[in-house]
């Protein structure tokens, strides 16, 4: 499987198979979360993406951020301006105290567009908790 530097992941057999993924193109009705929350993309084609479940013609599979394993507490903040009113807001705090670790974001985009009838506002909210138990054993919820 090769890389490129952003991190997405493309079978080797058939690289330009997945140009539309990389700039979403094929990507309809599905959550995708924010480029900042995202550590890995993973393609998965053929008979191997049916251990997720029943789909036709293979999955994407986002992998997000991990909490460090090394600080309490951490905070990175992105804001953007622009024309059209233009503003967008991705904030994520993470951290591990002990055996505890979190992670939480929030992502705003709102803007009139450029186009009449255009206007778009959203907000995405994240948040996980995992207990580690053994070094073996964790409870996670998302």
């Amino acid at each position: 499987m090769a890389s490129n530097n952003s991190g997405i992941n493309i079978p080797d057999e058939d690289p330009a198979a997945a140009s539309s993924i990389i700039t979403g193109a094929s990507i309809t009705g599905s959550i995708i979360p924010p480029a900042e929350a995202i550590e890995e993309i993973q393609i998965v084609r053929g008979a191997a993406s049916l251990q997720y479940g029943t789909q036709f013609g293979g999955l994407v599979n986002f992998k997000l951020v991990a909490p460090p394993q090394n600080k309490a507490f951490g905070l990175k903040t992105r804001n953007t301006i622009g024309s059209n009113q233009l503003y967008t807001n991705y904030t994520e705090i993470k951290g591990k105290v002990k055996s505890f670790s979190y992670l939480s974001y929030f992502n705003f985009k709102s803007g009139d567009g450029f186009r009449p009838n255009s206007k778009f506002d959203s907000r995405n909210y994240f948040a996980q908790f995992k207990y580690q138990i053994s070094p073996k054993t964790y409870i996670k919820a998302e």
